[in-house]
């Protein structure tokens, strides 16, 4: 997909988006992008790599391929 990944430091993050909305809902964060901006730690970017680039389109391919190829059968299963 050619995208940067940002890695967060932080462990629990369920947890800690339940903080950050609870602080939104509290009016100590005007948003999720404030909340964000001022709690979550970025540990490191990963980069898109060209020289992959048409390895990860293959492999996308075949994955989109299976998905819908199952499609039929996840209306089998009952809840």
């Amino acid at each position: 997909m050619q995208v940067e990944i940002s890695v967060v430091k932080d462990k629990e993050l369920g947890a800690q988006g339940a903080a950050m909305a609870a602080g939104i809902a509290a009016g100590i964060y005007q948003d999720y992008k404030d909340a964000g901006d001022q709690t979550v730690n970025i540990a490191k970017v990963v980069k898109p790599r060209l020289e992959y680039k048409q390895i990860y389109e293959k492999k996308y391919s075949r994955y989109k391929a299976v998905a819908k190829a199952l499609n039929p059968i996840w209306n089998q299963f009952e809840n």
